[in-house]
């Protein structure tokens, strides 16, 4: 349960596709010294946790898997035949857009609230990433997702103001600080799983070395 932009190949040449399955771990937290912060959780809403086999099915250990996670306060398992396009939908989402504009902004919450060219930037690089993504052949996963790329600027640039403002983007702040090498790796990774599309991404470009 990580986020992976690169596939499961490299795991299942590792340790055989019979040991493998993927998913990703949410709300997301932080590690501050030797305590863990995480964004709290509710036993009666609970948090989906998307997961499922590496290539589609569901199966019996499928079943299993979510059975445990299900057994967790305040989380339940959401069964996907489509986690590798949900992993690498996550990171486009937030790898070339959301990191290099916070990093660019010193990690700094009040900084980066007020900072509406940072925010100009992620909604153009938001644009790029789906096309660059969709041109790859991957799906954009959950389709609902692409309803992004149609808030108008403006109205995006006003919204990220006031979200950024929140507890939870503390929390994602608190994140992006402890996982620079991480940031820098996925980047990489984005940039590798769009290359057969062939987009151009100049606003990522730009945003890049900032990660």
């Amino acid at each position: 349960m990580m986020n992976n932009a690169a596939g499961q190949q490299a795991f299942i040449d590792a340790v055989g596709k019979e040991r493998v399955m993927a998913g990703f771990p949410l709300p997301g937290g932080f590690k501050k010294g030797r305590v863990m912060y995480m964004m709290p959780v509710e036993e009666t809403k609970p948090v989906a946790l998307p997961m499922g086999e590496v290539d589609g099915p569901v199966t019996a250990r499928t079943h299993d898997v979510a059975g445990v996670l299900n057994s967790m306060r305040g989380y339940r398992a959401e069964i996907r035949k489509d986690m590798d396009d949900w992993l690498k939908t996550h990171v486009a989402l937030l790898v070339p857009t959301l990191a290099p504009a916070v990093y660019a902004c010193n990690i700094d919450q009040q900084h980066f609230a007020a900072t509406r060219d940072a925010h100009v930037l992620i909604k153009r690089a938001l644009h790029e990433a789906l096309q660059a993504t969709r041109n790859a052949g991957i799906r954009i996963t959950p389709p609902a997702l692409s309803a992004i790329d149609r808030i108008p600027e403006p109205v995006f640039v006003r919204l990220l103001s006031k979200f950024a403002r929140t507890p939870t983007f503390e929390n994602v702040l608190g994140h992006l600080n402890t996982a620079v090498d991480e940031i820098e790796h996925l980047t990489d990774e984005f940039y590798a799983m769009i290359q057969s599309g062939d987009t151009s991404t100049p606003t990522i470009d730009q945003l890049t070395p900032y990660n």
